[in-house]
């Protein structure tokens, strides 16, 4: 194909070059593929140099706009593909227009002319037909737009692997593969990849099928998987048995290693400074485990070992990976850690040795710190570890902190009393100066000792019990804040409340300055008692409060159930805790507000009435909208701004909670809201416990108006005998109908409801009984509307109508029945007389409600009144 070369004036090949490089990598290749295989068909000069418009070849003909904005120097392409540009289509057109531009160049060089028409004619012979127009051969017809959605997948699939000749299980997922399967695993689709887009429609037509993955109906004309499958299968069976071959040559010149299924020993040497492990085979030597060998003997061994022994070895496999030390050093935290876990196990005990590989000794008399005074009142205390009898304590070559405390000497383990790092020296006497000990902070000293107090202190010391206290506030973290917390104090205090301990989740710290208050001459020194304060951390730690660092003090954030939280924990507190809430938590001391229930009945039509709840309450501050608020909160906590949380609780009796159950009322779901109830309801007896003596006698009055039995004759137009239970339906419609009441009738399908109903109508129109709200059925509902009107209306699903129609011929032949079409519904409004009963579908009566609310009918009947159980239907 060629243009004029004056289409070309003006012509910016270099920004037509430019345009190309932009292209993203998959447009380019594609396009490529596009121009070399001659799909540009013809391109025609809109404006020269400007815009062109060309025509391209894909699974339809589409036509690409090039246009060239002078402002910005670029080339812009529009596509009529989905992706409308950027596509490989608007590539191999814009390659093909600059392919034209230089071979117009050289036409013009070479005659000597600016203009000359040259029609468009095909560059390279004709493409052969694609798979696209294969499938629309063979179905006969043209491909429709999923077909060729289809296609174009296919294709985008092709195209996409024949650079690596590799599919990924991403690619497949336009075809069905569920994302499931591993987005990066790479498919065994082919030997050898497909050479044409058909082939390679056949070798992913052969692995959908193995997935379970239908193929679509228009492409079995041309899907032949047996050729597919013959090669897959000597391809796959090549490579099972080149697999095999490769790992029994290998095996087969490997020896098994016997020691890895061989079980071998493990143990622990205690040294002065560090502890070594060591391991045997059965019958070996024992021999140190070097930290370079570690990985090696969890790979080989770690299987074989016992019990205790893989305890032992399961932390340092852990470390392994990072471990490079000889030894686990007592100067190393992890070390410390991990050794005293180990001795505090008794299991474990066989596989500990001291230096000389003995086993090592663990003793039962615990260590203690002994406290010797001094010799006159300006000396030195002395403290210092000795054994159980007072004699000097063996070396400590390791403390292993814990409860109790563990001491690794020379002689062996002893257990013994917490060590005190910052301050004391195990190995050797601390001596304290007399003036400094002789305080409250020595004392607290010889308290986390554990010691004895020398005679001269123990003279001196005055038990001082602390009682538990609690204090609790609520406070902002800023002025103005919208976040609350309850901030708690957890205390200790002496009786004379000069002593006050607070405890801090760690330990009862002291709240004022005693720790540096020295004694006097003649003053005693004070010990705090604190069993009475057991309790306390457990609780405070238990109801989900928090330690506020900042403030020092406990903290549990405000929010919705935040009583729910605190009202447990103030009565989970023992007896003899002083309890002292400010502010508005002080509510809670007083939170139940105890209401006496009564009952208000007001009418609210015939043989209606609303119900409402009245409580009077034991709290007089409480205004008439509080104490709604507590009513409609059912039980649950309301605040009430600055008089607090408050909660209301009702006083019942068991007779009288019974009393409220007959009426069909339940204290913890009691609202302010009225309900609804019917005269026979409130006549039980129960609701004289709680209603005015006016209003129960006015809803007697009522209720002896009801005639409680209506049992007339069956009307002698039914052409019917009916069964007992029928004739039991009909005179409960008959009574509900008396008696102005609605209601459902709900027997069994088959049970003949419709004869029932056809025999009260019949009743009902020969009575002349005044009808008010009358309902029936749980398949059918009734509801009068004037006791002057004669037709009735029955709402029924389409598939019934005829039905009635067809029942009241054969049970009821006076009764005329109108079964309304569509195409007359409009009708029906105007012509309610021509017909006893008129029969509509729910459908139908979307359409014509409206205009039916306002019609006197003598009974609305539901048939399958589910329809409409709810308001909104």
């Amino acid at each position: 194909m060629s243009l004029e070369a004056a289409a070309f004036e003006g012509f910016d090949a270099d920004a037509a070059v430019v345009a190309l490089q932009r292209f993203n990598s998959n447009a380019k290749q594609r396009g490529q593929t596009y121009y070399h295989d001659g799909r540009v068909s013809g391109i025609d000069c809109l404006k020269p140099g400007i815009a062109f418009v060309a025509r391209v070849q894909g699974s339809v003909l589409y036509e690409v706009n090039l246009t060239f904005d002078r402002k910005t120097k670029r080339w812009l392409d529009a596509c009529t593909c989905p992706l409308l540009s950027g596509c490989k289509h608007a590539y191999a057109a814009l390659q093909q227009l600059i392919v034209e531009h230089a071979g117009a160049d050289v036409r013009s060089l070479s005659s000597g002319t600016a203009k000359r028409s040259i029609k468009a004619k095909p560059a390279t012979p004709p493409p052969p037909p694609g798979f696209g127009d294969v499938v629309a051969q063979k179905l006969g017809r043209p491909l429709d737009s999923g077909e060729t959605h289809y296609l174009r997948a296919i294709r985008s699939a092709f195209h996409s692997a024949r650079a690596s000749k590799v599919l990924f299980a991403r690619d497949l997922l336009p075809f069905g593969l569920p994302p499931t399967a591993g987005w990066w695993d790479r498919l065994d689709l082919w030997a050898n990849f497909p050479s044409s887009e058909a082939d390679f429609w056949n070798h992913l037509a052969n692995y959908l099928r193995e997935q379970g993955i239908a193929i679509p109906e228009f492409l079995r004309p041309v899907t032949d998987l047996d050729k597919v499958r013959e090669r897959l299968r000597r391809h796959r069976r090549a490579r099972e048995i080149e697999h095999w071959s490769q790992h029994l040559a290998q095996l087969g010149n490997t020896t098994p290693d016997t020691d890895s299924t061989t079980p071998v020993e493990l143990r622990l040497r205690l040294l002065p400074s560090e502890a070594r492990v060591e391991w045997r085979p059965p019958g070996g030597e024992w021999t140190e485990l070097k930290s370079k060998k570690f990985r090696e003997f969890d790979v080989r061994h770690a299987g074989g070992l016992g019990t205790e022994a893989a305890l032992l070895w399961q932390p340092l496999a852990q470390r392994a990976e990072s471990y490079y030390g000889e030894g686990l050093r007592y100067i190393e935290p992890w070390a410390v850690k991990v050794v005293g876990r180990w001795l505090r196990q008794p299991a474990m005990r066989p596989l500990f040795v001291n230096e000389a590989g003995a086993p090592l000794v663990f003793h039962e008399a615990p260590l203690r710190w002994e406290i010797a005074e001094p010799g006159d009142d300006n000396g030195d205390y002395t403290v210092r570890l000795v054994r159980h009898d007072g004699q000097p304590a063996p070396v400590a070559q390791a403390v292993f902190a814990g409860h109790p405390a563990l001491y690794l000497t020379s002689e062996g383990v002893f257990t013994g009393p917490p060590q005190e790092d910052a301050l004391l020296d195990p190995l050797q006497p601390n001596l304290i100066p007399a003036p400094a000990f002789e305080t409250q902070g020595g004392l607290r000293l010889i308290e986390r000792l554990r010691a004895e107090p020398p005679p001269r202190l123990a003279a001196r010391i005055r038990v001082v019990p602390l009682q538990p206290r609690i204090t609790a506030e609520i406070t902002q973290p800023w002025a103005g804040s919208e976040t609350e917390y309850c901030h708690v104090d957890v205390l200790g205090f002496s009786g004379d409340g000069k002593h006050v301990e607070r405890w801090n989740g760690t330990e009862w710290i002291l709240a004022d300055d005693l720790a540096t208050r020295k004694m006097k001459s003649g003053n005693a020194l004070e010990r705090m008692e604190r069993a009475a304060l057991g309790p306390l951390p457990g609780l405070i730690g238990g109801a989900g409060f928090k330690w506020d660092f900042n403030a020092q003090r406990w903290m549990l954030r405000l929010t919705k159930k935040f009583p729910e939280h605190f009202v447990p924990f103030l009565q989970s507190l023992p007896a003899g805790v002083t309890i002292e809430l400010r502010g508005e938590l002080a509510a809670f001391q007083n939170a139940q507000v105890a209401g006496r229930i009564r009952l208000e009945a007001t009418e609210a039509g015939q043989d209606w009435f609303d119900l409402r709840v009245l409580v009077d309450v034991n709290d007089t501050t409480l205004t008439p909208e509080e104490i709604k608020l507590l009513l409609d909160a059912k039980g649950k906590w309301v605040r009430l701004g600055a008089k607090g949380w408050k909660k209301m609780e009702f006083k019942l009796s068991e007779e009288e909670d019974r009393e409220l159950a007959r009426l069909g009322l339940t204290p913890h779901e009691l609202t302010s809201e009225p309900q609804r109830m019917h005269a026979l309801q409130l006549a039980d007896k129960a609701a004289r416990k709680f209603l005015p003596e006016e209003t129960c006698a006015r809803i007697e009055r009522r209720v002896t108006e009801l005639q409680a039995r209506v049992t007339p004759d069956v009307p002698a137009g039914i052409k019917a005998g009916l069964r007992p239970y029928q004739l039991e339906g009909f005179h409960f419609l008959a009574y509900l109908s008396t008696n102005n009441f609605g209601g459902i009738l709900a027997d069994d399908m088959g049970l003949g409801k419709t004869v029932q109903t056809l025999a009260w109508l019949e009743w009902l129109r020969g009575s002349g009984t005044g009808v008010s709200p009358v309902r029936s059925s749980a398949d059918e509902e009734t509801h009068g509307r004037d006791a002057r009107a004669t037709t009735s209306l029955v709402v029924c699903p389409k598939s019934v109508a005829d039905n009635w129609h067809a029942e009241a011929e054969r049970f009821l032949p006076g009764l005329k029945v109108k079964a309304w079409p569509a195409g007359e519904l409009k009708n029906i409004a105007q012509n309610l007389g021509d017909a006893d009963l008129h029969v509509i579908n729910y459908s139908q009566l979307r359409s014509v409600g409206e205009e039916l609310a306002g019609a006197k009918f003598l009974a609305v009947i539901l048939d399958e009144g589910q329809y409409i159980k709810n308001p909104s239907s």
